[in-house]
């Protein structure tokens, strides 16, 4: 316990101090030969960082918080190379403690140098339909401070919004205490769009919202069924994006949260990578 106390407290201090960024205890970054496209994996979990089978677009995405199709600037092959990377922090860390030790992975193995830049791009407004308020959240319909693994019907973590999505269409979308800015997080991660809140609302509520989508419409994703021939569940930030909406989403938005989603645009945040190379594996 006193060692662990010992970890969590560096971290922190690290922090506070703006220091550099902390580092994972043991960490492996090796070339892998699937293709771009192939199923990964993507799992934080108990001071473990696993990703398989990812672009370095998709690790940046990872790391960085942002959407894969806005980070611009990637050599030629960045994008037709994928990597396998498994590290340990050596503390049950949480996801946010160890996404800037993932951060600093990245950094020094592809020696990566980036910088940021707003651009005005095509976005979705998440703003209200009618007078209909969403009921404030119930403590017990989350796990706090926690990730648990995805079921659709299993434990969410407060503050998130998971999705399951079968290949016959069904959509799930669950969370616990979220936010309007959560949301529209949530829902920018959906589409090939970012998703801005000006819904004006504050607190927080549930979201359960069910919708079928039109999987053989052009835009759909290819999406793979999940164990057993279940639902599908796509981690974040990668889940099946779609270039429009399904009429249901917001038909259920409507219905449950008295919210709506427009198509507009506004100013996103990009990165642009100024130098990257392949990472030497070890």
């Amino acid at each position: 316990m006193r060692a662990k106390c010992g970890r969590l407290a560096v971290f922190a201090a690290g922090l506070l101090a703006g220091q550099t960024k902390p580092h994972f205890e043991v960490a492996s970054v090796k070339p892998s030969t699937a293709p771009v496209g192939s199923p990964g994996q993507y799992v934080f979990s108990a001071g473990r960082v696993t990703l398989a089978n990812d672009s370095l677009g998709f690790l940046i995405a990872a790391a960085w918080n942002v959407r894969e199709d806005n980070v611009f600037g990637l050599p030629t092959w960045a994008k037709t190379s994928t990597f396998l990377i498994d590290a340990r922090a050596g503390f049950r860390a949480m996801r946010k403690e160890m996404q800037p030790m993932l951060q600093s992975l990245i950094e020094e193995r592809f020696r990566l140098k980036f910088h940021r830049e707003t651009r005005q791009m095509d976005v979705y407004i998440l703003t209200r339909s009618g007078n209909m308020k969403p009921h404030p959240a119930a403590s017990q319909t989350c796990v706090p401070d926690a990730t648990p693994p995805f079921l659709p019907n299993g434990p969410i973590a407060c503050g998130q919004v998971r999705l399951s999505l079968s290949p016959g269409g069904e959509a799930r979308a669950r969370g616990g205490q979220v936010s309007a800015e959560g949301l529209a997080a949530f829902l920018g991660s959906f589409w090939h769009r970012k998703v801005i809140d000006r819904s004006e609302l504050t607190g927080t509520f549930n979201v359960d919202l069910s919708f079928t989508v039109d999987m053989d419409q052009p835009g759909s994703p290819d999406l793979q069924p999940g164990p057993s021939g279940g639902p599908g569940a796509p981690p974040p930030p990668g889940p099946p994006r779609f270039t429009f909406i399904p009429p249901g989403l917001n038909r259920s938005l409507n219905e449950q949260l008295g919210l709506k989603l427009q198509p507009s645009k506004g100013p996103v945040e990009v990165i642009v990578v100024d130098h990257a190379e392949r990472p030497t594996p070890n």
